[in-house]
């Protein structure tokens, strides 16, 4: 699979790098997104509320955002194959920490650890598409690989409440976590970076290459537009189940059907925008995501008027076009911005706008939860994602085209 790089590479190289490449943002998806569909379970073993439920999410984002810069620049001087293995390792050993925790702070506590390996996934992974894959392609690449992670939330909304039925909540996690150790071993022996993936960044290049990444008005933008997206995105992901059976009124195991359906929603998403993005907009990035926030922010107004009443066709549609568009976004983002930095720098550059736009999450997930709590009623929550979609295209129209 090693190669001199895009030039007079292998044919079939770049997609065989990119199914080792799909399959660990899977299983490593599948492990930090395993708290969601197992609300039910937690709720009843340790007591937790939505702003408990929110800071399982927050305290994983921000173990991410903790390292994502560093993890970053560990991919542009080693490159993926022994960064992203070690990543995954430390995923799966902490998802089976979580399953063994006795109570809820050590739960969060995991959960923050977890947060630190998962910091290398997406880094890595582009870091590879942009050597790997062409410019004309490379946003399907992207969103192809970004597929990965709903897959992996599919996979966890899909099978872990089933699992945790059948043994515990506990046994589920300590099973996923042994498979993506194995999984993450499997990577390392049979992935080979792009050839001149590793190594670029010269030594003393870490600082370096942070200040001229930092520096880029459009670096900075993008990032703030991540923050408002990631505020979507999880907050959809994490409570749409909990919605759905206290407000909808749905059973555990259809209400985590629904999630599962809105994540495969948006992997379907991923694809549809990076295709799209590569093809009709001829490689243009921006007009897909001004698309994308549009939709999402609407799709998030409707779902806020949802109620017992709500025929569950209705519901589904919305879980659909919320989740193809608050979910399908990321491969997009991602080839934007990577782009904007260019390849040298695409390792760091992901790194420092996964750190700024985790902000979104590490926020706004107990946020969101916050106004639950404080309003007695998710309306006003999925209205503030609306908000917080539109507040993102408008700053979307301050960056620079040229500059992609």
């Amino acid at each position: 699979m090693k190669t001199a790089g895009i030039s007079g590479q292998n044919i079939l190289a770049p997609w065989l790098a990119l199914g080792g490449l799909i399959s660990q943002q899977t299983i490593g998806s599948m492990g930090v997104m395993c708290i969601p569909p197992l609300v039910p379970f937690l709720r009843a073993d340790w007591q937790i509320d939505e702003v408990q439920v929110g800071l399982f999410t927050s305290v994983l984002y921000a173990g991410a955002a903790l390292m994502s810069i560093t993890a970053g620049q560990l991919v542009d001087r080693y490159g993926t194959r022994r960064v992203l293995a070690l990543g995954q390792v430390m995923v799966g050993v902490l998802v089976v920490v979580l399953g063994l925790a006795p109570d809820t702070s050590r739960g969060l506590l995991a959960m923050f650890a977890a947060g630190v390996g998962y910091s290398a996934l997406n880094p890595a992974c582009a870091k590879a598409i942009m050597g790997w894959f062409r410019q004309q392609v490379r946003g399907s690449a992207m969103s192809i690989k970004q597929t990965g992670v709903t897959l992996g939330s599919a996979l966890a909304a899909a099978v872990l409440p089933s699992l945790a039925y059948a043994t515990s909540w506990r046994t589920s996690l300590v099973l996923t976590g042994l498979v993506i150790v194995v999984l993450a071993v499997v990577f390392y022996v049979l992935y080979r970076d792009c050839d001149g993936e590793s190594g670029v960044s010269r030594p003393g290049g870490f600082a370096r290459g942070f200040r001229i990444v930092i520096r880029k008005r459009d670096i900075v933008l993008i990032s703030v537009i991540g923050v408002l997206f990631s505020y979507a995105q999880l907050s959809l992901g994490t409570f749409l189940a909990v919605y759905l059976t206290a407000n909808v009124k749905l059973s555990v195991i259809v209400a985590g059907g629904y999630l599962a359906l809105t994540q495969a929603a948006g992997t379907v998403g991923r694809i549809a925008w990076g295709v799209l993005s590569d093809t009709l907009f001829g490689g243009g990035r921006k007009p897909v995501l001004y698309l994308i926030g549009a939709i999402s922010a609407a799709a998030a107004l409707f779902l806020s008027f949802s109620s017992p009443d709500t025929p569950l066709w209705v519901i589904s549609i919305t879980a659909v076009v919320f989740g193809f568009c608050a979910i399908g976004y990321n491969g997009v983002y991602h080839a934007y911005v990577a782009e904007i930095a260019g390849e040298q720098l695409a390792g760091v550059a992901i790194g420092v706008s996964l750190s700024i736009a985790y902000l979104g999450i590490i926020v706004g997930t107990p946020l969101f939860g916050y106004i639950v709590k404080a309003t007695a009623s998710y309306q006003t929550a999925w209205i503030s994602t609306g908000l917080a979609m539109l507040a993102a295209i408008s700053i979307l129209g301050l960056i620079r085209e040229r500059d992609s």
